[in-house]
């Protein structure tokens, strides 16, 4: 009876382990909410960098970005043939700890998948 009682109990805290590292995998940074604009002036070889929206670019022939929304859903902005910006209707997802992806919903739109390096109040920085 005992190895029984003790069995139910350590299958309990297994599954208890699982369900909390499937909560912090689904957990991201709260910075990350937010319209973030591809900043290329800032890129390095290693990092590809987004800033707000709200930031002050320099003049530029087009830039790509995204909206991201509690709840999944996103914006994506995309460059116009007139080097203006389409905005198309898209959701995101994070996973592992440091894992973007967004999802186009146009038809054969390419998936964004994107490793966070960084992210805070400025700055998104996301490996190349």
């Amino acid at each position: 009876m005992g190895k029984l009682l003790l069995t139910f109990f350590l299958l309990g805290a297994s599954l208890i382990g699982c369900q909390d590292k499937k909560q912090y995998e689904s957990t991201y940074p709260e910075e990350l909410i937010g319209a973030w604009i591809h900043s290329h002036e800032d890129d390095t070889q290693e990092v590809k960098v987004y800033r707000p929206a709200s930031y002050d670019f320099p003049p530029s022939r087009g830039r790509e970005g995204f909206n991201l929304m509690e709840g999944g859903e996103c914006i994506y902005y995309g460059i116009a043939p007139a080097d203006g910006s389409t905005n198309e209707p898209a959701s995101w997802s994070w996973a592992d700890g440091s894992m973007l992806t967004i999802k186009r919903k146009a038809e054969g739109a390419p998936e964004m998948v994107m490793e966070v390096v960084s992210v805070g109040e400025d700055m998104l920085k996301v490996k190349k």
